[in-house]
């Protein structure tokens, strides 16, 4: 006796790598894809106890992936004008930056998590200046639907104190995956705000604990 399934058919199916399928259905049952095809295919394996929900003009597709995003600057929304140039917008960014509170990190973090997961955000790439201050984005056991993420310590600076920085960050990064389990990384910004040596630097730190570096 088969595991009682969930059914999602809709007027498209959408998938990664083949053509999309019209009034197509997904199978869905012990937490994972059993099966996808066009309905009239599904339709004749659905048992009683299986539950049918039927959108006809919507489509199911895969989860998305944003592979860069700042969800610790969600709080930023609309508190902007605009700029004449990028120099003067970061100079603003900056200035707030250095004003919220580590409470209101936390909380913007939270804000863009769940912003992303709505928006069918599956898996996820978060830049911080702080890694102790990304905890919201750990998997929650108890939650009926979550993203995975990966958090990396966004790098900037030149020379002996950008090189410094590398290693701090590291460590938090270190502390972060074992109290959450998350998956991090090194991400040096760019070349106008972060030195060579700096590159080089988060290379052999994250090469020598297997992480990624973006």
């Amino acid at each position: 006796m088969r595991d009682a399934a969930t059914i999602l058919r809709a007027g498209w199916l959408i998938r990664a790598s083949e053509p999309p399928i019209a009034d197509g259905a997904l199978v869905a049952a012990g937490g994972r894809i059993v099966r996808v095809g066009p309905w009239r295919t599904i339709e004749p394996h659905v048992g009683p106890g299986d539950a049918v929900e039927h959108s006809p003009d919507s489509a199911v597709l895969p989860g998305l992936v944003n592979a860069h995003t700042h969800l610790g600057l969600s709080d930023m929304a609309g508190k902007f004008e605009p700029t004449e140039n990028f120099p003067a917008w970061i100079g603003r960014l900056t200035a707030r930056l250095m004003l919220r509170s580590a409470g209101t990190v936390r909380r913007a973090v939270e804000t863009g998590r769940d912003l992303a997961l709505a928006a069918g955000t599956a898996a996820g790439a978060e830049m911080t200046h702080d890694p102790r201050l990304a905890d919201p984005l750990a998997a929650d056991p108890l939650a009926e639907e979550c993203a995975r993420w990966t958090v990396f310590g966004e790098l900037f600076r030149f020379g002996e104190k950008g090189v410094a920085r590398v290693g701090r960050t590291a460590a938090a990064l270190e502390d972060l995956a074992r109290r959450t389990g998350l998956a991090v990384g090194l991400g040096p910004h760019a070349p106008y705000s972060t030195g060579p040596e700096v590159f080089m630097a988060a290379r052999r730190e994250a090469d020598a604990r297997g992480w990624p570096v973006t």
